[in-house]
């Protein structure tokens, strides 16, 4: 299945290569939990999982998101 791709090619990943304005590589997210955060087998994130995501991207991206809250707000 894929996840033997994902599982051979997946620290293999440059994400420098993307042509994005903002990146998050969060392929660590979890390298210290040990609580569950998948609901299956496979590659979805359970309650936990995806609070831990949520928190990551928040910290990364706290001054973008703060920007468009005070644009959004002031008008």
């Amino acid at each position: 299945g894929f996840e033997n791709a994902i599982g051979k090619y997946y620290e293999k990943i440059d994400v420098s290569l993307l042509q994005v304005n903002l990146v998050a590589d969060l392929r660590d997210v979890f390298k210290d939990e040990m609580r569950t955060v998948y609901r299956d087998d496979c590659c979805h994130f359970n309650d936990l999982g995806m609070k831990l995501i949520s928190r990551e991207i928040i910290n990364s991206f706290h001054t973008e998101f703060e920007t468009i809250f005070n644009e959004s707000t002031s008008s």
